[in-house]
């Protein structure tokens, strides 16, 4: 079976020159590659259909065969004999019916001979063992296994424990015939069916109705309807209490008669006796004895709860130390934590937290709010300032205080922890807006500070405003006036009076005053110096009414005292009755004078 081979590379002719004779294609050249052609399709097979010749396949040693079908596997076909085992055969051609076979240890499968590869069934319906010599043996009853000591096919068997089986005895109740174990009785009242170590009971009549209870010792002695107890111990001392919930071990330990009970968690209600109390939470109104009405969501939330009615702690340990206090409310990790009166309510992380207080109708909301206050009737509500301090946070004894913001109790100035009956306004940084107290001013912001009586109390340094409209001080004092000359001042002995009053009202100064003196030294005109603020630049000049003794005029003139701009004085003159210009009244040594005047600054 030969190849095809090329004998004349027709391709080169192309690149000889022309006239070369060994570019012309001879016809012998042609005939040539024909024949060889011819030889090598004659010696190849077809695709489809091949007839193989040579050489014969006979018996290969080694084959693939892919889709091949029609295999003959009958003597005269190519295979001839028993195919061996190690060939996928049985190396037996022929095998008894129902006949069990065995390995043969040659290579061949045969068939296994009863009584010595097996020992044979000595009935049909026996039970078979392992004889311990590679076959089996009838089991003896009594022996090998427990036989059933009545009943028939249709009997339960069940393990006995001793390598054998028992028959299963059927309760009351039910029944077995035919292999199948049927109800023939109704459901009644169940007592506890003890399942290891958990007991379970569930009815819908009888002593304990409705009764649900799993958990050991879950409801053990109930007797009141619809109560559900789910754990160890839960609703361990129930007896006709009804529609209450425990889940929980230890839940409603404790209860017996009280009703509408929800207990959530481990020991949740421990020592509860009253109703229509809800705890869900680990220790949850854990102490709570006789009260009603009360709601403690969060681990330990209202914890030491005894007889107080009517309270709501939702947190971590909020309203933690309440025994007696009702109507209290805290939400909050650990609100209220410290507080036992009543009336209270307390919002926020530690509100009202650490004060032991026992005081009633406090009111705290935001975070430490109140934290340290062992007062009654005060209301704080703010955040913290920058650092974590709560509003009113400092206050301790103070009583019927109320603060809006972050004013901790002792900053900008006020200081009210152990005060009572203040009210305030501040900022998210404490600073005070408003702040008054009862027989108190109004005080604004700026560091003023509520003083006696009523009225509004301004900063002591004036915060001015550029609001033409604005009001931003005001002021009362005294001043002390003073006789100076203009040229020289000289010392003056004042023998008698000296006061001054004023009161400054935005830039607007009111003023009087009061001077008698027995003698002095000045020289030049007379003035009386010592205002209390100095007049403004723009100031008007404005007169001063006046009434003098002593004080020696010019004929026929009356006094008209005046102040000048960015003054401190009051320059003491006088004009003719009948008109004329005005000129000053000399410095003297004795004299009194009363003064009354307006200025602005």
């Amino acid at each position: 079976m030969s190849n095809y081979t090329k004998s004349t590379n027709f391709a080169a002719k192309d690149s000889l020159p022309s006239g070369n004779a060994g570019k012309v294609v001879k016809g012998t050249e042609i005939n040539t590659e024909f024949d060889n052609i011819a030889t090598a399709i004659a010696t190849k097979a077809d695709l489809n259909s091949p007839t193989l010749v040579t050489p014969n396949l006979g018996t290969p040693s080694a084959a693939v065969l892919t889709n091949a079908t029609g295999l003959p596997l009958t003597a005269g076909a190519g295979v001839a004999g028993t195919l061996p085992v190690a060939n996928g055969g049985t190396g037996a051609s022929t095998f008894s019916s129902g006949a069990l076979l065995k390995g043969a240890g040659t290579s061949a499968i045969t068939t296994a001979t009863a009584g010595t590869d097996y020992a044979p069934a000595t009935s049909g319906t026996a039970i078979l063992k392992g004889n311990g010599t590679g076959g089996f043996s009838n089991a003896a009853a009594g022996t090998d296994y427990a036989a059933a000591t009545t009943g028939t096919s249709a009997q339960l068997l069940a393990n006995n424990g001793s390598g054998g089986f028992s028959n299963v005895t059927v309760g009351s109740g039910l029944s077995l015939s035919a292999g199948t174990l049927s109800n023939t009785a109704s459901v009644s009242a169940a007592t506890p069916t003890t399942l290891g170590t958990v007991y379970g009971s569930m009815t819908t009549s009888g002593a304990s109705p409705y009764l649900t209870a799993l958990g050991y010792n879950a409801a053990p002695s109930a007797s009141g309807a619809h109560n559900t107890a789910v754990g160890w111990s839960s609703a361990y001392s129930i007896t006709s209490g009804d529609r209450n919930v425990a889940v929980g071990n230890y839940s409603l330990n404790a209860l017996q008669t009280g009703v509408y009970n929800t207990a959530i968690g481990f020991a949740a209600l421990y020592t509860n006796t009253g109703s229509s109390n809800t705890a869900i939470g680990k220790d949850a109104l854990y102490l709570n004895s006789s009260g009603f009405a009360n709601v403690g969501i969060g681990v330990s939330a209202l914890y030491s709860n005894t007889t107080a009615s009517n309270s709501t702690a939702v947190g971590y340990q909020a309203g933690y130390s309440n025994q007696t206090g009702a109507y209290f409310t805290a939400f909050g990790n650990k609100a209220a934590y410290a507080h036992t009166g009543s009336y209270v309510t307390a919002i926020g992380g530690l509100a009202g937290g650490a004060g032991g207080n026992s005081n009633n109708s406090n009111t705290f909301v935001g975070y430490a709010a109140g934290y340290n206050t062992t007062g009654a009737a005060n209301t704080f509500v703010g955040a913290a300032s920058t650092g974590g301090v709560g509003c009113g946070e400092a206050v301790t004894t103070g009583s019927k205080n109320t603060i809006l913001g972050a004013y901790s109790g002792n900053q900008d100035g006020l200081d009210i922890r152990t005060a009572s009956n203040y009210a305030i306004i501040s900022d998210g940084d404490g600073n005070r807006l408003l702040s008054t107290a009862n027989g108190y001013s109004l005080a604004l912001d700026g560091g003023a500070v509520p003083q006696s009586g009523t009225g509004i109390t301004f900063p002591a340094t004036q915060s001015a405003s550029s609001d033409a409209n604005t009001l931003d001080d005001y002021e009362e004092g005294t001043w002390t006036p003073t006789i100076i000359g203009s040229i020289t001042a000289g010392t003056v002995n004042y023998g008698g009076s000296r006061v001054g009053r004023y009161t400054k009202i935005g830039r607007l100064v009111q003023f009087e005053c009061y001077v008698t003196w027995s003698s002095g030294t000045g020289t030049g005109s007379l003035r009386v110096s010592g205002l209390p603020f100095t007049t403004g630049s723009g100031s008007t000049y404005p007169p001063v009414a006046c009434a003098l003794e002593s004080v020696t005029l010019a004929a026929n003139n009356y006094a008209c005292p005046y102040i000048a701009n960015s003054d401190t004085f009051i320059y003491m003159a006088q004009n003719p009755t009948g008109g004329g210009s005005r000129t000053l009244i000399d410095y003297d040594a004795a004299g009194e004078i009363q003064l009354m005047g307006t200025f602005s600054i």
